[in-house]
């Protein structure tokens, strides 16, 4: 077996190391190095923030989860240089926890590596653009009653979200606005079938989908969504009462 090799500089960096997690201006032999490393305080316990999972091979973690009392995740919050690298580049999914009922405008913007999102039952309101550009994210599922908090024709909720297939919505949904789903022209399905009422529907290129795409409705209701104002006019899809 080859033998691992530790120069001078090796252990001038453990050395510092060391000191820089104790608070310390020791000097160490290598012969002391393991006793100070194992004196080390342990680290915190995360009570509020994201906790990162699933580690491969070279070190990176491809889950997240946040941990911790949340009503809101803030707007933009993957905006910072460190949180929007993680997700970007190695977070493949990400679990929000139950409590959170708003999601904040931008939340996830351009976290380019999801393809999963794991959404509580509490969640209420979605804001404007907070997955716009997870241009990975394969499927969406709202446990739950569900806003789309933006007033007109600008909410962007999944624009760009370039290979999303499904969208499964398992209450009512108050509306779908224009440009919510601008670029996501895979869509093969839109499920509607827990919806008691008919979602207004801004304009029919609020809903960008893959030509076939399988709308699902409640039976009761499929010749009504059929002719109500806008929903009447989309092209290529499938109608299909459950």
């Amino acid at each position: 077996m080859a033998k691992a090799i530790i120069d001078e500089q090796n252990l001038t960096d453990i050395a510092d190391a060391i000191r820089a997690k104790n608070g310390s201006a020791d000097t160490y032999l290598p012969s002391e190095m393991a006793t100070a490393i194992g004196d080390l305080p342990t680290p915190q316990t995360v009570t509020k923030g994201l906790v990162f999972s699933d580690y491969d091979s070279d070190g990176y973690p491809h889950k997240a989860e946040f941990v911790g009392t949340w009503t809101e995740i803030p707007n933009s919050y993957c905006s910072s240089a460190f949180i929007l690298n993680s997700f970007s580049k190695n977070i493949t999914s990400l679990t929000i926890p139950e409590g959170v009922t708003t999601i904040g405008d931008n939340s996830f913007d351009s976290c380019q590596s999801l393809e999963e999102i794991i959404l509580p039952t509490s969640l209420q309101e979605v804001k404007t653009g907070a997955f716009k550009y997870c241009q990975r994210l394969k499927s969406i599922y709202f446990p739950s009653d569900i806003i789309f908090g933006a007033i007109g024709t600008n909410q962007q909720t999944f624009r760009f979200c370039y290979d999303l297939q499904s969208v499964v919505f398992g209450g009512q949904v108050d509306r779908i606005v224009q440009i919510m789903f601008n670029g996501t022209s895979k869509i093969e399905l839109f499920d509607f079938s827990h919806c008691s009422t008919i979602p207004p529907l801004h304009a029919t290129n609020a809903l960008e989908h893959k030509s076939g795409c399988v709308i699902k409705v409640p039976s009761a209701l499929l010749s009504t969504w059929q002719t109500t104002a806008v929903w009447q006019d989309l092209t290529n899809v499938v109608w299909q009462g459950v």
